[in-house]
């Protein structure tokens, strides 16, 4: 009887120490999983604040192309949910003289150049890069 009752505990002794090392290997797994979604994470986030860094001089360029040499230009970005939104402002005097035409041509010119800015710097989320640019222009 006795023999019997050693060999309970020590059966028992050994599955608790099997689920300990089974919950041990999960907790684990779990935190490797989690510290390499965070770096994932962090990794587009820099490559999305690169993005509207180097968006800045490109547009520039393109508003002393179209004659706009001397305006403001704010380029920032909203990062929620592992997606990019930016937003670029135009201020300048002359933008409420232009004509429906010249605006509509100079957002689309500032959507492109800020796609492919964003596709060649691999910034891009699951939409189309076109959509996650909103333009203003006063």
């Amino acid at each position: 009887m006795k023999e019997m009752k050693v060999k309970g505990r020590k059966v028992l002794g050994m599955l608790l120490a099997g689920a300990i090392l089974f919950w041990a290997v999960v907790l684990c797994v779990s935190i490797a999983s989690s510290a390499a979604q965070q770096r994932e994470e962090q990794a587009r986030m820099d490559a999305v604040r690169s993005c509207a860094e180097a968006m800045r001089p490109v547009l520039r360029d393109l508003l002393k192309e179209e004659g706009l040499k001397n305006a403001g230009l704010t380029v920032s970005y909203i990062y929620e949910d592992g997606e990019a939104t930016y937003e670029v402002q135009v201020h300048h005097r002359e933008i409420g003289q232009m004509s429906a035409e010249e605006t509509e041509a100079l957002i689309s010119g500032i959507r492109t150049t800020a796609a492919d800015c964003i596709v060649r710097l691999g910034a891009a989320g699951s939409e189309t890069p076109g959509d996650a640019i909103r333009v203003v222009l006063n």
